[in-house]
């Protein structure tokens, strides 16, 4: 690959899906859950959860908790981290969804 040259190749192709999700409390609803299924296998989906600002701090890792436990329930593969060490990994992943 030493002599390739990718300045002049396109690249047209969806990588990520920043998927936003409602601060309401309620976690994923069933529209969230078929969409992100969805997309799953097409592309790298990242909860975010929008208007995280609203929440207090409690409010939000409860809710975290509750739209990690009902990802995991309904099977469906968000992104993980790429390749990067473990610590740094694993300091991704305590903060999925990121709240913005």
């Amino acid at each position: 690959e030493s002599g390739l040259n990718r300045r002049n190749i396109v690249d047209n192709r969806v990588h990520c899906c920043l998927y936003f999700i409602s601060p309401s409390g309620h976690g994923l609803r069933p529209l969230d859950i078929e969409v992100m299924k969805n997309l799953d296998d097409k592309v790298n989906v990242i909860p975010v959860i929008g208007k995280a600002d609203m929440l207090t701090k409690g409010e939000l890792h409860t809710l975290k908790k509750k739209i990690l436990a009902e990802i995991q329930e309904n099977g469906i593969r968000i992104y993980q981290g790429g390749e990067t060490d473990e610590e740094e990994n694993a300091e991704l992943k305590s903060c999925t969804p990121f709240g913005v």
